[in-house]
């Protein structure tokens, strides 16, 4: 059995304790605030003592790499994939998609970037997956496809949230991809976050998706649970600092 606990948007807030859960936690992005070197350092060892009790595995957020989360820059950039490297031996850059996979409890995970490493203060909080990232995502769903398996993708910005501001670019397109291998997995979850509004959304026969609330205004969590190809869903109190 493999247990994962959904966070995103904790603003340099971190759980001081998860209430006896074991599992992984997934963090979808906005980790920091600015993206500052002091905060990446307390990241790192909050997350690093919740790892007694539970693995971390986080995809970046704009508020992760730049300030106010509009303005980002290659030190914050380089910050966030060292973390990443510390936490789950894998790095952002250039878009590079994290995999993770159980062929006992029968689930697949992917870690998606969907942060505007080129983005001016004109573009504000928009995030876009690129062209690149999209076509490996195929190229992965196709060679990953296992009818009995669950695949979750995490990422940051809601596909959801039509605004000028904070939209997902490519969200059409990123979807129409996930909808094309619909059953070719089991069920597919999407976890993201960014607007800090908690949302469930029935994307199409096999697929549903999770909007997070801002964990650092929230202290409950998306629970999932997977069982031998099976999952279910449920939430999870948590202490926050």
């Amino acid at each position: 059995m493999t247990k994962f606990l959904h966070l995103s948007d904790l603003h340099s807030h971190f759980p001081k304790s998860l209430k006896g859960f074991k599992g992984t936690v997934l963090i979808t992005g906005d980790i920091m605030d600015d993206g500052a070197e002091f905060e990446y350092n307390r990241a790192y060892h909050r997350l690093y003592d919740l790892g007694k009790d539970a693995l971390s595995i986080i995809t970046p957020g704009n508020h992760d790499y730049g300030l106010r989360g509009n303005i980002p820059d290659h030190e914050s950039i380089s910050r966030f994939d060292i973390l990443s490297g510390m936490l789950q031996n894998h790095h952002y850059d250039q878009k590079k998609i994290y995999i993770d996979k159980s062929a006992i409890d029968k689930w697949i995970l992917l870690g998606l970037n969907s942060c505007r490493m080129d983005e001016t203060i004109k573009g504000f909080a928009q995030g876009e997956f690129g062209e690149r990232q999209l076509t490996d995502l195929s190229l992965i769903l196709e060679e990953q496809a296992r009818p009995d398996y669950q695949l979750i993708i995490m990422f940051h910005h809601h596909p959801f949230w039509d605004s000028r501001f904070s939209k997902l670019r490519d969200a059409k397109k990123f979807l129409a991809i996930v909808k094309k291998f619909k059953n070719r997995y089991k069920h597919t979850t999407l976890l993201f976050g960014h607007q800090h509004v908690k949302g469930e959304f029935n994307i199409a026969e096999n697929i549903k998706g999770f909007a997070a609330p801002a964990t650092w205004m929230n202290n409950k969590a998306l629970q999932i649970t997977i069982d031998n190809g099976n999952i279910s869903f449920g939430e999870k109190v948590i202490d926050l600092y």
